[in-house]
């Protein structure tokens, strides 16, 4: 019976290193580093990731222009849970007090959209999970803008806010709305 030489190394050794030589034969191996769960991910990766990210940003505000339905229909499609919690204490003082809150689109700023044209700018990433962006709006005869503010939920785009020059937050105008000032 022949006997193959360990040179001294123990039996896992020797397949480590058996193992070793058969993929460095193969070619280069690849070995990412992944962080671990809720671990930064490094600035450049952070900072590749951010034009797929204001890419789909603008995508989600051009849909919502696109085939326009009313603002308050399929809401959780739209807004965040902060926008949904204010639409619906806006829902609940229309009710109890016959108080006049959604008076008009928040999407278009109008009552009626009717020959509206919207759209989308270039969006901005602004947070790890929040971005905005700008929407023309184009009316027969009259011209508008609005930002989009939006955030991140379950890996989709929904509407946290929306500022003009003459209203800067529309979540903010709603609590004024229902607080009754």
């Amino acid at each position: 019976m022949h006997r193959i030489s360990t040179f001294g190394l123990t039996p896992t050794l020797v397949v480590a290193a058996a193992a070793a030589a058969v993929l460095a034969a193969c070619g280069p191996v690849v070995v990412k580093a992944t962080p671990p769960p809720g671990a930064q991910a490094p600035a450049q990766a952070s900072a590749a990731a951010a034009p797929a990210d204001a890419t789909s940003a603008k995508a989600f505000a051009a849909s919502l222009y696109a085939g326009k339905k009313n603002f308050l229909d399929d809401r959780a499609a739209v807004w965040d849970a902060s926008m949904l919690a204010v639409l619906a204490r806006g829902d609940k003082e229309q009710v109890e007090n016959d108080g006049l809150i959604f008076d008009f689109d928040p999407l278009c700023q109008c009552q009626d959209d009717t020959g509206m044209v919207a759209a989308a700018g270039e969006a901005t990433i602004t947070g790890p999970d929040a971005a905005s962006v700008p929407i023309a709006l184009t009316f027969p005869g009259a011209t508008s803008a609005l930002t989009l503010k939006l955030s991140r939920v379950g890996g989709q785009w929904r509407v946290h806010d929306i500022a003009t020059a003459e209203m800067p937050s529309y979540a903010a105008h709603l609590e004024m709305l229902i607080a009754g000032e």
